[in-house]
């Protein structure tokens, strides 16, 4: 599965191949791998908690048995053993770990400043209900231009902080699907099943 961006739009969408493994791409798309739709997706607040790719991916590569040459264009690597699995294992559940710390304490940290903005809510809407008469006691205390004005930035802020870690979520979602996908394809046929 690919990322295609079609520049006229650019929206992106995930492409899958067609029987035979063939894709089918119209002029004016750009084709972009998953390492690389991660890398241009990163949202800075964001960047040192992504799931590590690449170098999981890399991990998945034991070194050469017989190296790439003239005679063998595609080399050799050494099998995939027990050890190589736990190694994989254990920096997986740590980058899950990573990626699952930071999404929960954003996710606190936006419920927080939810309610925050419900109480402020409320008591604008509590004190426009309440507001007398022109000139009276109670006309002073009605809200002014500007706290209407806070409460949409703050709201509007609120906003684009989910709709971050909800990118945030969802590319590491694809993130341990796909490198757990590679793994299971390179890799588990050279370790023997135990019953």
């Amino acid at each position: 599965m690919l990322i295609v961006e079609d520049l006229s739009t650019r929206k992106r969408t995930w492409q899958k191949s067609t029987a035979g493994g063939n894709y089918n791409f119209r002029p004016g798309q750009v084709i972009m791998k998953f390492g690389e739709q991660l890398r241009t997706s990163i949202v800075k607040e964001y960047e040192w908690y992504y799931i590590a790719y690449n170098e999981l991916k890399d991990q998945l590569k034991t070194e050469w048995e017989v190296r790439p040459s003239k005679a063998h264009p595609k080399g050799k690597r050494r099998k995939w053993n027990e050890d190589d699995e736990a190694k994989f294992l254990e920096r997986l559940e740590q980058e899950l770990e990573k990626v699952y710390t930071k999404q929960k304490v954003k996710a606190i940290d936006i419920s927080r400043r939810i309610e925050s903005a419900d109480k402020e809510v409320s008591d604008v809407l509590s004190r426009m209900a309440n507001r007398g008469p022109p000139g009276s006691a109670t006309a002073n205390d009605a809200p002014s231009e500007e706290e209407f004005f806070l409460l949409e930035e703050d709201l509007e802020t609120i906003i684009a902080d989910v709709y971050d870690l909800a990118n945030f979520v969802r590319l590491n979602y694809t993130g341990f699907q796909k490198i757990v996908k590679k793994h299971d394809v390179s890799c588990l046929p050279a370790i023997p099943c135990s019953n």
